[in-house]
């Protein structure tokens, strides 16, 4: 039998790989852009790791929702990756 997707979607490993997949992407993304050759060298030194440090609090916000609950933690996971999206988006205009 197959699971479902909501049962898949509640797997840990199915989270945790969405957002280090997704936080290096959109790290990747982020530091081509034209908005760290703007800033100052000190910022741009902290700036450069924003995305990766969003994906590093979003593991650790899952892990304690975890703890809590099973049951839909993937929402966790897509407010993370939806807030990193929206911080590359924001970046770039």
């Amino acid at each position: 039998m197959t699971a479902s997707i909501p049962s898949k979607l509640d797997q840990p490993k199915v989270n945790i790989l969405a957002i280090v997949l997704s936080s290096v992407l959109l790290w990747g993304i982020y530091i081509n852009g034209d908005m760290l050759q703007n800033a100052g060298m000190g910022a741009a030194i902290i700036l450069n790791w924003v995305p990766l440090i969003i994906g590093v609090f979003t593991m650790a916000l899952y892990g304690l929702s975890r703890l809590m609950t099973t049951k839909r933690n993937w929402m966790l996971t897509a407010f993370g990756i939806g807030f990193n999206i929206f911080y590359v988006i924001m970046a770039f205009l």
